[in-house]
């Protein structure tokens, strides 16, 4: 559990409202407006806002922020009701509250949510949504927020989601074959890496507009964003690994660490990355303090996605042709975990207990047991699974597989 606590507040201040209030509710002559007042922040907030009704009308939707007024309510005493408010949240003064509304007046009434991080945990595994894209999608990535964005990489573009609606709208032209995308932690830029189009590019998330390109010597491959925002890094088909300054969009270092270097996975201090080489069989350590290469381990085949046990002691990687490879960051040693078919695509869950592995030749997700690697679920989600990625309390999973953004909760 994350003890920050996050101040939500709904900040609602005026437009007209065309969800008016039914005539007639309440007591007294004449009518008067109720204006509902709110501010939203945080890090962790609810996507998709939330639900209000006066007295007994029909629940109408509440923005996390805007502004609501509402007209025509008969003059007397009304109760305000709020709902479709995240487990996490909790409403100031309770759900449900009194408005007293006077003849020919406004009414302002101030709702204050305050939001604690939720606990960590993992999807049930059942398929909730499938929503079919063209552009082939294929890296993904949700902000704390919940907004999407998945990268098609037949195309030149991002499309923008919401995890709220489990839906997709608005594209973003990036660059040629876009086939991962990332978004720091504060949900404010979004980062993807250009294969044919070698490079990185920065989208403002706000206004789902392209800002600047940094160019690469080779295929943009992969990527990964700093816990703190500050770096972000990106991998290319020569085996580059590029150190960007978030702050001033340029690269800082290079080094190398193997041809097709493709899965990234900090370390839970966040003092080391580990990254991939598919075509070496290999994944190095570099320390994010020196940005110099510290490790070299040694898995044979055709490693892809890695990740990092919760305490550090284990290194997870997803590989072409032995499966799921388990190493013990102190010894190296690797032990191999068998699925009869290529492993791609991995992920971690928030609360670390369970491996999410992609087998894009069976068109399934295993879902594994992380502490003695049992096989827990099966997951089918078709296509040609590839890459997976959760939302920030691990409710959610989101899946690509090469024509669809499949959702797990």
């Amino acid at each position: 559990m994350v003890a920050a606590l996050v101040a939500l507040a709904v900040s609602l201040a005026a437009t007209a409202c065309d969800n008016a209030a039914p005539t007639g509710l309440g007591k007294g002559g004449g009518t008067g407006s109720l204006r509902i007042t709110s501010a939203t922040t945080g890090s962790y907030v609810d996507p998709d806002g939330y639900l209000y009704a006066i007295d007994t009308s029909t629940m109408q939707t509440l923005p996390a922020n805007g502004t609501l007024l509402l007209d025509g309510l008969s003059a007397g005493s009304h109760t305000l009701a709020v709902a479709g408010v995240a487990d996490n949240c909790t409403v100031g003064g309770g759900n449900s509250r009194s408005v007293a509304i006077a003849d020919g007046t406004v009414t302002d009434v101030t709702l204050a949510v305050v939001c604690a991080m939720p606990a960590f945990t993992h999807p049930a595994g059942n398929v909730v949504a499938t929503r079919t894209l063209s552009g082939e999608p294929y890296g993904v990535a949700v902000s704390s927020t919940g907004v999407i964005y998945a990268a098609l990489i037949g195309t030149s573009e991002l499309i923008r989601g919401n995890l709220g609606s489990m839906s997709f709208g608005s594209l973003v032209t990036v660059g040629s074959t876009p086939p991962h995308v990332a978004i720091n932690p504060a949900g404010t830029t979004a980062y993807a890496t250009l294969q044919y189009g070698q490079g990185l590019a920065i989208v403002d998330v706000a206004t789902n507009t392209l800002r600047a390109t940094i160019p690469f010597a080779s295929d943009g491959f992969n990527l990964i964003v700093s816990p703190d925002g500050a770096r972000v890094y990106a991998t290319a088909a020569n085996g580059t690994l590029y150190v960007i300054d978030a702050a001033t969009r340029s690269v800082v270092a290079t080094l190398n660490v193997g041809a097709a270097a493709n899965g990234l996975a900090f370390s839970p201090d966040a003092k080391t990355l580990y990254v991939s080489s598919r075509d070496a069989g290999t994944v190095t350590a570099v320390s994010t303090a020196t940005n110099a290469a510290t490790r070299t381990y040694t898995v044979g085949g055709m490693p892809q996605r890695v990740a990092v046990s919760p305490d550090g002691s284990e290194l997870y990687v997803a590989n072409e042709v032995s499966g799921l490879d388990v190493v013990t960051v102190a010894t190296g040693a690797v032990n191999v975990v068998s699925f009869g078919t290529p492993a791609y695509g991995l992920g971690i869950t928030p609360d670390g207990v369970q491996l999410y592995v992609l087998l894009p030749d069976a068109g399934v997700v295993a879902v594994l047991n992380r502490a003695n690697r049992s096989l827990v679920k099966t997951i089918p989600v078709g296509g040609r699974p590839r890459n997976v990625a959760f939302d920030v309390p691990g409710r959610t999973a989101l899946v690509t597989n090469e024509q669809a953004v499949v959702f797990i909760q």
